[in-house]
């Protein structure tokens, strides 16, 4: 069964606006939560360069 581009385009306009989703999340509380999780790998990643760069435990002075 094909589906012909005018069917696709009309099953697409019946459903809810993305504006605001279900869960009542607007573009800014999407944007909030993207900052968040792109801080969260930054962070990550951060972390993991510290970690490599330190010296290895055996060649460590002290």
């Amino acid at each position: 069964m094909t589906t012909s581009l005018y069917e696709f385009r009309t099953r697409w306009s019946r459903l809810p606006s993305p504006r605001v989703t279900t869960a009542g999340w607007t573009p800014a509380h999407s944007a909030a939560a993207r900052f968040l999780g792109e801080c969260f790998a930054a962070g990550a990643v951060l972390g993991t360069v510290t970690e490599l760069a330190r010296p290895v435990w055996g060649q460590r002075r002290g």
